[in-house]
């Protein structure tokens, strides 16, 4: 919901985002397509609970832990210039 919400604000937004050079370990937060989110692990692409469209042509992966899952939003929040933890509280629960 953060992503859609930085996006639907900034049109350009989730081109920036997806242009970091910090992304996820060994493959991104977000792309144009589940293949493209999942390169060295194609079998999570058969099971649709592990990504979810954001919007036309871009995808998120879910596939992630609460851990990495705040990781995505620290910098999401940063790539829209929103102070994480002060402009942007999240709950992500136990």
């Amino acid at each position: 919901m953060v992503l859609q919400e930085f996006a639907e604000r900034d049109p350009s937004y989730l081109e920036r985002f997806a242009a970091r050079l910090k992304h996820g370990r060994s493959r991104p937060y977000i792309a144009r397509s589940p293949k493209d989110l999942y390169p060295a692990s194609p079998h999570l692409i058969e099971d649709p609970d592990n990504y979810r469209q954001l919007r036309p042509g871009w995808f998120v992966d879910v596939n992630r832990n609460k851990v990495g899952m705040e990781q995505t939003i620290r910098e999401a929040a940063e790539v829209a210039g929103v102070h994480f933890g002060t402009e942007l509280l999240i709950n992500l629960g136990k």
